[in-house]
């Protein structure tokens, strides 16, 4: 593909060497500015629009490339005044391929007491939560309220409100909010996003995307951008959260590029046994990966069937390129077959599974535990490295939701089989170490949150804080294999829970820590188990777990 960019500024360094590590061809830089006639970007010279070619004889594609949208409409006039048409010859839309996302809004926006806003880049919109109640709002600006409620329509029409879309309604502007049309969102709990999936997950959130996409297009909609963090689990499946980044008309090539970026990428990258390298493009979104991060790992085919999606993206200019696209997208993952993963834990509570309708033949952990989550009546639990998530769900149908936290991917990916294919929809299966849960984020860089900044994205110990917090034959290897003190391990688990915890203590002379090096470590004793206990919640009971003579269960409650 050929291009002329438009936009001499500081975009269009990092945007010829995108263009050019896909393979692309840069014919010339255009500018409005005469100083920079002559000059060069790279070893491009710059011209005068004049000396772009008329639309009859354009051979390229004119990406405007500048960091105000005002600077964009004008430049987009000016074109379209010599006959050249958005979206056919040039961007429709400010481009995102690289850079800065633009935008004029800034600044804490005053709202009603009762009310706080959430950060956002959208200048259309912005979301309100109602702090003493589980409700969220998006505030609509003047200017904006036809094309949302456009969306909101053809949503309805499609059927896409709830199954694929967060549920939406336009409803009355009672607390005399700051905006000209307010829409109220489900609210949706817990969140989790992509990088707190297993490969298995991603891959098919990849998948929902691509169906998701599909359905948007028939309805006339489109994705205005695509990122990877607007969407979640919830209720067994896949749900689309940010429906501001839901736009009329069909996908534009930035934004089918970035989908590439942000979801391609770290698939492909897991998908050739580069998991912790996947992982580490979704945690840092800041930072936009390409083919050129991944060619490597891909067959000489394979990256001219990758090389073919850019140029399919890049000319996307109706409808039926959009559907064009997603078919190749489709087709390209068929170069990535399933693997056989063997991991530590998996079928570790086989035993459990099997035994849950038969009551009379559980063991005194299954017993206590389960006699413990009856009396203390959690409306919500975390069971931190959960495994099969047996403990976690067995009284799914009792509670709000389950949280299943574990490193182990086979183990989550039965869970996460089991909610969306089976009855624990409110099972959520959470790809995570309980020594480093996900942090915050403001905008693309994580933060401490205790320092009073409030995150664009929360951490996991803001969104995943249950009433209970089970923390089953975890302690040692905290301890052992990950070098935990007692007060470390205490105060991580009284940071994710809201009421109680139940905690099990493997004593020293256990057959399993036979595995462990123990003779060095003097401190770990049940008595100083107790007493860090005790600094930080009051132990309400305690019965034997199994092995009974070197294991106990702790039911303890926050003061």
């Amino acid at each position: 593909m050929k291009y002329i960019i438009f936009g001499a500024g500081k975009n269009a360094m990092p945007l010829i060497s995108q263009l050019e590590g896909q393979g692309h061809e840069i014919i010339t830089i255009t500018d409005n500015d005469p100083n920079k006639w002559g000059s060069f970007v790279g070893d491009y010279k710059v011209i005068s629009p004049e000396q772009i070619p008329e639309v009859d004889g354009l051979t390229s594609k004119i990406i405007i490339s500048v960091g105000s949208i005002r600077i964009y409409e004008e430049i987009a006039t000016q074109l379209t005044e010599r006959g050249f048409v958005a979206g056919r010859d040039f961007n429709k839309d400010l481009v995102s391929i690289i850079g800065d996302i633009p935008g004029r809004v800034s600044g804490e926006i005053e709202l009603p007491s009762g009310f706080k806003a959430c950060k956002s880049f959208d200048e259309a919109s912005q979301l309100a939560l109602m702090q003493d109640g589980k409700r969220i709002f998006r505030m609509v600006f003047g200017g904006n309220e036809e094309k949302y409620l456009q969306v909101l329509e053809r949503c309805k029409t499609a059927g896409l409100l709830g199954e694929w879309v967060v549920r939406t309604e336009r409803i009355e502007n009672e607390w005399k909010l700051p905006c000209a049309l307010l829409l109220e969102h489900q609210y949706i709990e817990p969140i989790t996003y992509c990088y707190e999936w297993t490969p298995k997950m991603f891959e098919q959130y990849v998948l929902y995307m691509l169906s998701f996409m599909e359905k948007l297009n028939a309805a006339s909609l489109s994705l205005a951008d695509g990122h990877h963090l607007n969407a979640t689990v919830h209720d067994g499946h896949f749900l689309f959260l940010d429906f501001g980044a839901i736009a009329t008309g069909f996908m534009q090539s930035d934004v089918a590029i970035e989908f590439l970026d942000c979801h391609f990428i770290p698939l492909v990258l897991m998908k050739r046994g580069q998991i912790n390298k996947g992982y580490a493009c979704l945690k840092n979104s800041g930072i936009r990966y390409s083919l050129e991060d991944v060619q490597g790992y891909l067959r000489t085919d394979e990256i001219h069937d990758f090389m073919a999606l850019i140029s399919c993206a890049l000319r996307i200019n109706h409808k039926e390129d959009v559907s064009v696209f997603l078919q190749k997208c489709r087709a390209f993952l068929e170069h990535f077959k399933d693997y056989t993963l063997v991991t530590s834990w998996d079928g570790y509570q086989d035993d459990e599974w099997k035994l849950s309708e038969k009551k009379e033949s559980w063991t005194a952990k299954m017993s206590n535990v389960m006699k413990w989550i009856e009396e203390i009546q959690p409306n919500t639990i975390l069971d931190v490295a959960g495994n099969m998530g047996w403990y976690g769900s067995y009284y799914h149908d009792r509670i709000q939701y389950s949280i299943i936290m574990d490193m182990d991917e086979n183990c989550l990916d039965f869970v996460w089989h089991q909610a969306s294919c089976g009855d624990y929809k409110n099972v959520v299966p959470v790809y995570m170490s309980f020594c480093t849960p996900s942090l915050s984020y403001y905008r693309d860089m994580p933060i401490d949150e205790s320092l009073g900044v409030m995150p664009w994205i929360g951490g996991a110990r803001r969104r995943l804080r249950t009433d209970l917090v089970l923390a089953l034959a975890i302690v040692h290897h905290l301890a052992f294999r990950w070098q935990m003190t007692f007060d470390e391990i205490v105060k991580q688990l009284k940071a994710f829970s809201q009421k109680y915890v139940i905690v099990e203590f493997v004593d020293k002379q256990d057959v399993y820590l036979s595995d462990f090096r123990t003779e060095r470590f003097d401190w770990y004793t049940k008595d100083n188990f107790e007493k860090a206990l005790r600094r930080n919640f009051e132990i309400v009971d305690c019965a034997p777990s199994i092995p009974a003579e070197s294991r106990t269960l702790y039911l303890c409650k926050k003061p």
